[in-house]
């Protein structure tokens, strides 16, 4: 071996080729007809379009998802805590109804009287209005 050929050898062009090499340019070019080129565009606008729109129901999903999530959190922040159910007793009067001592006695934890009626019911196991003045009653009230 020449020591021109062993200088080349242990050189940083022939250590590092691909830094320094540079493909043959092709001379023949193949023709892509008119049709191709039209076809290969729509292929394209059509990728685009559908990653355009697979983009957009995603946003749009987790949009809905936020705007859910925060609404049912504000929502649940206006709602107070579970307050505790009690029960005391009422001593029946002459001309009472189950009507009238609801009117005057359901507090704020019932939305509707028929509510409160209907529990006074179950709670004392009465059915319809047949009250006997001189018994007790149990009424429930939230505290």
């Amino acid at each position: 071996m020449t020591a021109e050929r062993t200088r080349y050898m242990y050189s940083k062009v022939y250590m590092e080729p691909d830094r320094y090499y540079k493909p043959e340019r092709r001379t023949s070019r193949k023709r892509i007809s008119r049709a191709e080129r039209i076809a290969r565009r729509r292929r394209e606008r059509m990728k685009k379009m559908a990653a355009f729109f697979l983009t957009l129901i995603i946003m749009t999903a987790v949009g809905l998802f936020i705007g859910i999530k925060l609404t049912t959190t504000s929502a649940n922040a206006d709602t107070k805590a579970p307050r505790q159910k009690y029960y005391r007793e009422y001593q029946i009067e002459k001309g009472d109804t189950l009507w009238s001592i609801a009117e005057d006695e359901m507090g704020p934890g019932w939305s509707d009287i028929r509510e409160y009626v209907y529990e006074v019911e179950v709670l004392n196991g009465i059915e319809g209005d047949n009250l006997t003045a001189g018994n007790y009653l149990q009424l429930p009230y939230y505290e």
